[in-house]
């Protein structure tokens, strides 16, 4: 603060002073005020304000000639630090009295005792060796098509969220998710083309929370959860290998990529990195860490396109996939994109694009189901050909 108040007196203006210095105005222009509030920029006499304290009121009386006669000067406690939670706590909610300048006068926290990273590290563990406790698997199979690519969308199948049946319509909690997620998958890639190439695309919202506060990041609305988060985790993350592997049994390589969605933004990077260091040594899998939450991908004549759809609407996508990758688009014939989000099938042709949302196999929420939401729930599975586009598509009915 001090620097701050010499830079200034030295070029004469915060304007000067900052484009000399290198420091942001707005930087510069906060560091001087809080200067003034501890009395540190020469205004009132040295020794004024005491430490630990900042300038709660200022009068000066003058003469005719301007001249200072005499001035008084009253003082506060300043603003605390920044709040830490004590060891093994995590905040749990809490509400603050501001300043005018938006510094902290008074806090309230309310903390809960939160998962450790001792916790977090076992339970890492836990999910790897019980991974690594699966069976060998057996040879890739020979009678597949090249000419093929089964493509398995999820979207929003929200591993953790909790519903009850007289509240919202149905029953859902982790146990029901994973195994209608098993189940609908399975019997797709059962009953899919004996495609060489497997694409598993996630949507996004693999998971209904992204930390165990249960909030969305953006918005910070509560969300209906059921268990521990890293216990979410661990389910999804075995439910994903258990997938990957049942592909492989078909498919001669699987390629599988996880994009963001507003409920899982900052667990989808971590998600996809485990997968990969599970399966980088296995030549029949590409699992694709990109941290954009846009994909694109050519299969001969086709391309396919995704993305969560919370950012990007369907009537975008056509648009930038054409900006940002145009010799793909240039390439090929037949084109596809696919979003989530809305939790219902609706479909755009836009000009050399098919865009299509899905619907979710999730049940309701209470909040969905308060508002009428009324989709239906399935999963589903599309067979393309390289020269000739679509083939065939498979759907699997959520019924319970």
């Amino acid at each position: 603060m001090r620097e701050a108040v010499a830079l200034r007196n030295y070029h004469g203006s915060i304007r000067s002073a900052a484009s000399k210095s290198g420091i942001p105005r707005q930087t510069l222009q906060s560091r001087l005020k809080q200067a003034a509030a501890r009395g540190l920029d020469g205004n009132v006499p040295a020794g004024a304000v005491a430490e630990g304290f900042e300038i709660h009121r200022r009068s000066a009386r003058y003469d005719k000639a301007g001249n200072l006669v005499a001035q008084s000067v009253s003082s506060k406690p300043e603003p605390g630090g920044v709040f830490q939670p004590r060891a093994g706590h995590v905040i749990k909610g809490e509400s603050a009295l501001l300043d005018p300048e938006g510094r902290t006068l008074a806090r309230w926290v309310k903390t809960r005792e939160g998962q450790s990273p001792e916790d977090t590290l076992a339970a890492i563990r836990e999910v790897l060796e019980g991974a690594a406790s699966f069976a060998t698997l057996p040879p890739a199979p020979t009678a597949v098509n090249a000419d093929l690519l089964a493509f398995f969308p999820i979207a929003d199948i929200h591993l953790g969220a909790l519903a009850h049946h007289d509240e919202a319509g149905d029953d859902y909690d982790l146990k029901i998710a994973e195994s209608i997620l098993k189940t609908s998958i399975g019997e797709l890639i059962s009953r899919s083309a004996p495609a060489e190439t497997a694409l598993i695309l996630d949507l996004g919202d693999f998971l209904h929370a992204d930390n165990s506060m249960a909030r969305t990041a953006k918005s910070g609305n509560a969300l209906d959860v059921d268990s521990r988060h890293s216990k979410v985790v661990k389910t999804g993350f075995l439910a994903m290998v258990w997938i990957i592997e049942l592909a492989l049994q078909k498919h001669s390589r699987v390629i599988y990529r996880k994009l963001s969605g507003n409920h899982d933004e900052e667990t989808s990077g971590t998600f996809a990195l485990g997968l990969w260091a599970y399966f980088r040594s296995n030549p029949r899998v590409e699992i694709d860490i990109s941290p954009s939450r846009m994909f694109v991908h050519q299969f001969g004549s086709v391309l396919l396109a995704g993305t969560h759809g919370d950012m990007l609407r369907m009537d975008g996508l056509a648009g930038w996939v054409a900006a940002t990758h145009p010799k793909p688009w240039g390439d090929t014939r037949f084109r596809y994109g696919w979003t989530g989000h809305i939790h219902n099938k609706t479909a755009i042709t836009s000009p050399g694009i098919t865009v299509e949302s899905l619907n979710s196999p999730a049940a309701k929420d209470a909040w969905h189901a308060q508002m009428g939401y009324t989709a239906p729930r399935n999963m589903i599975s599309v067979t393309y050909h390289k020269d000739k586009g679509e083939m065939d598509r498979l759907t699997v009915a959520v019924v319970r």
